[in-house]
């Protein structure tokens, strides 16, 4: 499987005779393999984008619980 110009895997075919492909069925199974690769990829990006999201909630609460905290502080010492 070939993505972007880079092997990221192999399709093993098993037959239990010797079977010859012809140039059609090569190239179908080619595209197939185009197909699995591009699937693959995107699933990585999507897994990736939902990180960064989850990441991301995570700095906002930190900093939302930061800032409650400094409020309190400075209530605490006589600010407003």
């Amino acid at each position: 499987m070939i993505l972007h110009g880079q092997q990221i895997g192999t399709i093993k075919l098993l037959e239990k005779a010797v079977q010859h492909w012809s140039e059609r069925e090569q190239n179908l199974i080619e595209k197939i393999a185009d197909q699995v690769a591009l699937a693959l990829e995107n699933s990585r990006l999507v897994e990736e984008a939902q990180k960064a999201l989850r990441d991301q909630d995570d700095r906002k609460r930190f900093l939302a619980s930061a800032r409650n905290f400094g409020y309190r502080i400075s209530r605490a010492n006589g600010g407003d």
